[in-house]
C-alpha cells in the first residue's frame, strides 16, 4: 500500500507538471500569434529552459517510480520507459524547432499528445 500511495503521489505530481509544461507553451504560442512572432525568441526560450527543466524532472519521477516498482514490472515495461524517455527528448527538439516561424503550432498539439502518454506510462505502475 505504500508504494502505491507514494506512486499516485508521483502521477499527481506528474500531470501538474504537465500541466505547467503545455500552459508555457500555450502561452508561447499565444505571444508568437498575437505579436507575429516578433516577440517569439524570447518567449521561445522561457518555453527551452522551463521544457528542459520539467521533462528532467518528470524523468526523475520515474525512475524513482522504477525503484519501487517490483522487478518483473519494470522487465515487461521496458520499451515503455525508453518511450517516456524518447518523448521527453522530442519534446526539448519541438520546442528548439519552436524559434522557425510558426513551428509553435505543430509543438502545442505534440506536447499536449506526449504528456498525456508519458502520464499514462507513469499510471501503469499504478496498477
Amino acid at each position: 500500500m505504500g508504494a502505491t500511495f507514494t506512486i499516485a503521489i508521483i502521477y499527481i505530481i506528474s500531470i501538474v507538471i504537465s500541466l505547467i509544461d503545455i500552459l508555457v507553451d500555450v502561452g508561447d504560442t499565444a505571444v508568437d500569434a498575437a505579436t507575429a512572432g516578433t516577440v517569439g525568441v524570447g518567449t521561445n526560450t522561457v518555453d527551452l529552459v522551463v521544457e528542459f527543466i520539467l521533462e528532467s524532472i518528470q524523468i526523475g519521477l520515474l525512475l524513482f517510480v522504477i525503484s519501487l516498482a517490483p522487478g518483473e514490472l519494470i522487465s515487461n515495461n521496458k520499451f515503455y520507459i525508453g518511450l517516456f524517455v524518447f518523448l521527453s527528448f522530442l519534446d526539448i527538439v519541438c520546442t528548439i524547432g519552436g524559434f522557425a516561424p510558426y513551428f509553435d503550432f505543430v509543438e502545442t498539439p505534440f506536447e499536449f499528445i506526449s504528456e498525456t502518454v508519458q502520464n499514462s506510462l507513469i499510471a501503469q505502475f499504478l496498477f
